[in-house]
């Protein structure tokens, strides 16, 4: 595109003149940084449950960690916008009209935290799945690489999608033509239609993953009953540790998937009215005008991510116990009610009853 230059700042002027940008990054700003302190506090107690297995306990924290980054992302681009908003009217323009290099380097940590947060809750139905492969064993002696080694893949494949989804423009000219709104779906619409799609599928697929698997271990614990062989309690207790884990986990990934749903609905009604990523026109009024009416919808759907993370921190709090525990413990000398000090209490004689447990069926075998 050759953009001109009164064009472009005039629709620029356009998209802030009524105060509802600003008001939406504003609102960003105050809830991202509300959110911030309790979703770290969540990465920690998380670690420090050590009732629920390691691998769970890493690729739960890996999820966290990129509700974190996907905030710290948000408040980052939200807040790059109010300081051009209200620091120096001559340079306005050019601090809000990108190219595409500039934009996809404002938003990438948002970018990658938020499409992380995604991935992970795949990968977590996979590790899932490893220890219903491996019910025997895997309780107790499970390799802690499986869960390193799928957090590590959850990077990776989050930073890769984020790469593609921006592919290489293909000249310098369509390098450097700036756009009256910074977003990568604005910028490659097509492309993010699909993609949005495809991170769509997985999520379903891990909700299923996790559904069929609570199905099917409990079917499991039914086959081990008490008439079976002493060596069969271990078996049994394995498989209900399983179930427990597998339906904690089951509300997590339903509520991302309502999230993310409602997101992507909204999303796809206006993505399909921008230009196509191969139309290479010069930027005209209907364009810029597409453009800034997207930036309106795109600006509320980024609510999505601190939308997330208040469902992740209340959904984790509201169906394990111990996790609560420990999150209220996050911020030191607060008045613990009775009804959580007596969680505490069961989460300590759990860990206790656990190990003793395990022992004891040492002892028997030796």
């Amino acid at each position: 595109m050759n953009n001109t230059s009164t064009l472009l700042c005039s629709y620029v002027q356009l998209s802030f003149a009524d105060g509802y940008l600003t008001t939406a990054y504003v609102i960003q700003t105050v809830v991202c940084l509300a959110l911030l302190p309790l979703a770290i506090a969540l990465c920690v107690a998380i670690g420090k449950t050590t009732v629920l297995h390691r691998n769970v306990r890493i690729c739960l924290v890996s999820i966290a960690v990129s509700t974190v980054i996907s905030n710290v992302g948000t408040v980052a681009t939200a807040g790059y916008h109010l300081i051009a908003v209200f620091g120096s009217a001559e340079n306005f323009c050019d601090r809000i009209a990108l190219t595409s290099r500039e934009c996809s380097r404002i938003q990438v940590i948002r970018s990658v935290g938020g499409l992380s947060t995604v991935i992970g809750l795949f990968f977590l139905a996979i590790e899932r799945v490893c220890s219903t492969i491996q019910f025997k064993t895997y309780e107790k002696s499970g390799s802690t690489m499986i869960g390193i080694v799928l957090t590590l893949l959850q990077w990776l494949v989050s930073s890769l999608s984020f790469a593609g989804l921006l592919r290489a423009p293909r000249n310098s000219e369509e390098r450097e033509s700036r756009h009256p709104y910074c977003s990568v779906v604005a910028l490659h619409p097509h492309t993010s239609s699909i993609f949005f799609y495809c991170m769509f599928a997985a999520q379903m697929l891990g909700l299923l993953i996790f559904i069929s698997l609570a199905v099917v271990n409990k079917r499991k614990m039914r086959e081990y009953t008490f008439n079976h062989a002493l060596r069969l309690l271990s078996v049994r207790y394995q498989l209900k540790e399983n179930v427990k884990t597998t339906i904690f986990l089951i509300p997590i990934c339903a509520s991302s998937c309502l999230v993310y749903g409602i997101t992507l609905v909204a999303l796809m009604f206006f993505v399909n009215q921008l230009p196509s990523d191969d139309d290479d026109q010069q930027l005209t009024d209907n364009i810029a005008l597409q453009q800034i009416h997207f930036a309106r919808v795109m600006e509320v759907v980024s609510l999505s991510t601190p939308a997330f993370t208040a469902t992740f921190i209340a959904v984790v709090m509201r169906y394990n116990s111990h996790i609560r525990q420990n999150f209220v413990a996050c911020f030191g000398r607060v008045k613990i009610p009775r009804r959580i000090s007596k969680i505490t209490d069961q989460s300590q004689e759990a860990l206790s009853a656990k190990e003793q447990y395990f022992e004891a069926l040492k002892k028997q075998w030796q």
